[in-house]
This record gives structure tokens, C-alpha cells and sequence, in this order.
């Protein structure tokens, strides 16, 4: 067993070549973190308001091209 763990001075602990530092992310709490990141991904970004114009221009040019448009 020697050979698979080896402390360091450091703290760090040698695992078959990977490096560990004293924290560890149990799999309930990378579960929930990725559903955070999810989440805050998912929620609109707030656009900057639009005249009347600027408005039907962008519209006609995403009618002509064929591209969607966020409200």
C-alpha cells in the first residue's frame, strides 16, 4: 500500500500520479453545484431597451435572414 500513497511535506497526498489537496467534493455536492450552474445558464440576460426603429429594423433583418431573435 506504500506504493500507492505517498505524503508529502506539503500536505498533498500522491495517488497513482494525481495530486489531492486536503478538500474533497462528495458527489451529492458536485450534483448540486452543476444544477446552480445550470440554473444561473438558463436565466435570461437582460437586453438593453430599443426605440420603436431600432426595433422594426432588427426585425426586418432577422425576417430576411431567417434568425431567431431574444425578447
Amino acid at each position: 500500500m506504500d506504493h500507492l500513497f505517498n505524503r508529502s511535506n506539503k500536505g498533498k497526498i500522491v495517488e497513482k500520479g494525481m495530486v489531492k489537496w486536503g478538500g474533497f467534493y462528495l458527489t451529492e455536492h458536485t450534483k448540486a453545484i452543476d444544477r446552480e450552474r445550470t440554473i444561473e445558464r438558463s436565466k435570461p440576460i437582460q437586453k438593453f431597451q430599443m426605440d420603436v426603429n431600432e426595433i422594426a429594423e432588427t426585425l426586418n433583418q432577422v425576417t430576411l435572414k431567417n434568425k431567431s431573435v431574444a425578447i
